[in-house]
């Protein structure tokens, strides 16, 4: 479920950023909250000196979603792993923050920092918009439906996006075996586990399950490759290409 949560507060983030509650308060998020929020704005600030949003409006913005996880309760925050994804936007450079549209995504690429222990059973979620977007972050199976920390689905039982047991994938709509390295996948691609995609190795005779060679920017899209983190092959391109589906025209290159 988190999967559908991240797309959610990425748009409800975005929303904030467009007009803000002045009864919202992000001063009670805490300290560690605009430490991370500030490490995204100064970078977007740096590397796209022309977007219409100053630094204090994207940290304002940018808190009432994140600061949500380190205040709700249920919710483990690792300083360790929140200093490391700290680092890891300083040390980011401008065309990966272009792939994201100058914003690079604190839930997704700082998700080990924020771990549910709520057991199954227990409530979660909020009365309002944003807590509810959060609660998936609360359990400890990463499900929060209808309000309440759900178990996690077994082989054979129905599930949706992520609420699967390890080992187990949510296909069609119910939990089937993933497929692991050099598992046969010509029956059915999509059930290899990430990181891995399924390759034929004779001329199309036999697809396994394999770990893609990873490609560059510029570098040829074939059969067998993924690209890098931050680039992606379009439909029709030699080659990949950087950015995932953001404005990189307004980006210092």
């Amino acid at each position: 479920m988190k999967s559908l949560t991240l797309v959610l507060a990425l748009s409800l983030s975005a929303l904030f950023t467009l007009g803000c509650d002045d009864a919202a308060d992000p001063s009670t998020d805490g300290p560690a909250a605009r430490t991370l929020t500030a490490a995204v704005c100064e970078k977007q600030a740096a590397c796209c000196p022309g977007d219409t949003e100053t630094v204090s409006e994207c940290e304002t913005s940018l808190e009432l979603v994140v600061g949500l996880l380190f205040t709700l309760e249920g919710i483990d925050v690792s300083e360790s792993a929140l200093d490391a994804c700290v680092a890891r936007y300083a040390a980011m450079d401008c065309e990966t923050v272009a792939a994201y549209g100058g914003k690079p995504p604190v839930l997704t690429l700082c998700a080990d920092v924020f771990t549910g222990t709520l057991p199954t059973g227990s409530a979660c979620g909020g009365g309002d918009f944003a807590s509810a977007l959060m609660g998936d972050y609360q359990c400890a199976s990463d499900v929060c439906k209808d309000g309440t920390c759900v178990a996690l689905a077994g082989d054979g039982e129905a599930c949706e996006i992520g609420g699967c047991t390890e080992g187990l994938t949510c296909f069609q709509g119910t939990c089937t075996p993933a497929l692991k390295l050099n598992d046969d996948c010509s029956a059915n691609s999509l059930l290899c586990v990430a990181p891995l995609d399924c390759f034929s190795s004779d001329g199309g005779t036999t697809f396994l399950c394999q770990q893609p060679t990873a490609l560059s920017v510029g570098e040829e899209c074939a059969s067998g490759t993924s690209c890098e983190f931050g680039c992606f092959c379009p439909v029709g391109s030699e080659g990949c290409a950087a950015g995932l589906c953001g404005n990189v025209s307004r980006c210092a290159q």
